[in-house]
């Protein structure tokens, strides 16, 4: 039966997680699409393009904000409890690490649950996913012709088009340009309007319409010049090459296959760490949190840079395990390991080692 305390606690605390998450999400999928914009200007992907791949790589920035999340919500929330000396006054009352303890752990079953969902299916889906769409919207913007004053080349480069301007979603050109070799000819077309017609996955029908068709050398005997009120043809791309997945755009089940290279072992230890770091973080995050009034933000402070210093060692792991540096069975659970470890040495400095009763907890306060 929860206390009065650990409800409290409870709710002020997702409420928190939920507001730093929004805000980290944010601010990632707001550069997610200055970098898809800037591509689809470019004309490498489409902009009806852009909201799914963001909602795809959010999906997958979800397994690495969430832990974040949860760990700045337990600072910011017990650190406020000791700025405003709410702290003592529960201390008082009996409330010691192990009753914050107990909230947060509750909330660290659902959250790490959560999490690993996260990493070990729906984030390597999405990744493959992303990637297959990003392939396809690249090779479908070229297709379209969809930025205005770009040369573009298709079929091996036999063809070059080119058009002042674009309608978007009309399939309308003006001031069209297209050059091509046909039998060792050279044909160069002039038109001031044209007009695409998809006929099926791979190819496409571009009518003109008022322009001038000029075919052969100029000076040879061949050579032509063709006025036209309408003309029509085709153009295709070549089909798109199957590409290897990358690593963590493989399903977990397809990657703990026979046989497992150490780079597969690092990646499948690399999805376990964010459900494991929802747990280390708690237990490190409320021995952080405990600061005097007069530090204010010195905990947060503090605990980003051990969080900075924790993610770039599992970085680092994960990187030695590929090398082969580090043998699978260890993994990155010596990473976890050592901030739990530090943790305890915090809680041990601030209460003693008997932090679990409450009287560790008075002690510790009558110290302060």
């Amino acid at each position: 039966m929860l206390g009065l305390f650990e409800r409290g606690l409870i709710r002020e605390v997702l409420q928190l997680t939920a507001v730093v998450l929004l805000i980290l999400l944010l601010i990632m999928v707001g550069a997610q699409f200055a970098a898809l914009f800037a591509l689809a200007s470019a004309g490498q992907v489409p902009l009806g393009a852009i909201a799914p791949l963001a909602s795809l790589d959010a999906v997958q920035q979800l397994v690495l904000l969430l832990p974040v999340a949860y760990y700045v919500a337990i600072l910011t929330s017990v650190g406020r409890m000791y700025r405003n000396h709410e702290a003592y006054a529960w201390a008082v009352a009996g409330v010691g690490p192990a009753r914050i303890y107990r909230p947060l752990f509750l909330i660290a079953i659902v959250l790490s649950g959560l999490t690993g969902y996260l990493s070990l299916e729906l984030a390597p889906s999405a990744a493959a996913e992303s990637k297959q769409l990003r392939a396809e919207a690249e090779r479908n913007a070229r297709f379209g012709l969809g930025v205005a004053g770009r040369f573009q080349s298709f079929e091996s480069g036999r063809i070059v088009l080119y058009a002042g301007q674009v309608r978007p979603g009309s399939g309308e050109l003006e001031d069209v340009f297209i050059h091509m070799d046909e039998q060792d000819q050279p044909i160069t077309i002039r038109a001031k309007r044209g007009k695409l017609e998809p006929q099926d996955e791979i190819s496409q029908v571009l009518r003109l319409f008022d322009g001038t068709r000029y075919e052969g050398v100029v000076g040879s005997g061949g050579y032509r010049v063709i006025h036209f009120r309408e003309q029509g043809f085709r153009y295709e791309l070549p089909a798109a090459e199957p590409s290897r997945l990358h690593r963590k755009a493989i399903s977990t089940e397809e990657l703990m296959s026979e046989p497992r290279s150490r780079a597969d072992w690092a990646e499948w230890h690399w999805r376990l760490a964010a459900p494991s770091a929802v747990w280390v973080l708690a237990l490190l995050a409320v021995p952080l949190a405990r600061v005097s009034p007069r530090q204010r933000s010195a905990g947060l402070i503090l605990g980003i840079l051990i969080y900075v210093f924790y993610s770039n060692l599992m970085g680092l792991g994960r990187s030695w395990m590929a090398q082969k540096l580090i043998l699978p069975i260890f993994g990155l659970w010596w990473v976890h390991l050592l901030f739990v470890l530090l943790a305890l040495v915090l809680l041990a400095r601030q209460d003693g080692w008997r932090w679990v009763f409450a009287a560790g907890w008075r002690r510790g306060q009558r110290r302060q």
